[in-house]
């Protein structure tokens, strides 16, 4: 389940977009992506995402919602060449 307040919305990405975890990202603790030339606040995408990602690894960005990023552990994101990890989720629906 996806954390996100009635008042806010999240944003479609149109393609989900790599970046680098410059802070680390755990389950119940944001942490901060390098994308775009700089860092980004960033969040898993799934809630219940038991992973700890540490600075220096891969991750797709998924979503985002004002300045907050929304990424997938890149294991997760590389599930197969022809099926982008973003449309398993089925968010848009």
């Amino acid at each position: 389940m996806l954390r996100v307040s009635r008042n806010s919305k999240l944003e479609k990405i149109a393609k989900s977009l790599p970046g680098i975890v410059d802070l680390t990202i755990s389950f119940n603790s944001p942490g901060r992506v390098k994308w775009q030339g700089t860092t980004w606040p960033a969040r898993f995408f799934q809630a219940n995402c038991q992973e700890t990602l540490v600075p220096g690894q891969r991750v797709q960005i998924v979503t985002m919602q004002g300045l907050t990023l929304y990424v997938i552990p890149l294991e997760v994101a590389s599930y197969g060449e022809n099926e982008p990890a973003v449309d398993r989720y089925e968010i848009w629906n």
